[in-house]
């Protein structure tokens, strides 16, 4: 899903299901795959890709919201169970929680922050 050309594709299958023989013969299908990551090479690309794809999958934002009720989420105890509950691995989870802007774990920190302002010392006066 991630990496097709799905109005490419749809076209290209209705051309095969025709008998035109040699000729109108589709365009090659590797051009029909996309990536949509710029640089690295093209397999980290779509490796990151399939990872993020599962990762949305699995952990979908109302999901999340359910089970951060009544959870402090900068304990780490808390997100592997979390953890647990979905069967994702913890780098999946703390993505997804910092993509939302619920955590944030600054690099090469263990250390979880309740979002990107409490990082830069502005803590939430609500939350």
């Amino acid at each position: 899903m991630l990496h097709i050309n799905q109005d490419e594709v749809d076209g290209v299958v209705k051309q095969l299901e025709l008998d035109l023989g040699d000729y109108g013969k589709p365009k090659e299908l590797e051009q029909l795959f996309v990536c949509r990551r710029a640089g690295g090479r093209k397999i980290d690309s779509i490796e990151w890709q399939v990872q993020y794809f599962a990762s949305c999958l699995l952990t979908p934002k109302s999901i999340l919201e359910e089970k951060r009720k009544g959870r402090d989420l900068t304990k780490w105890s808390n997100l592997y169970q979390i953890r647990d509950e979905l069967g994702v691995s913890i780098s999946n989870l703390t993505y997804r929680l910092q993509e939302f802007g619920w955590i944030s774990i600054p690099k090469g920190s263990r250390t979880i922050y309740r979002g990107p302002a409490e990082v830069k010392g502005q803590t939430q006066l609500f939350g």
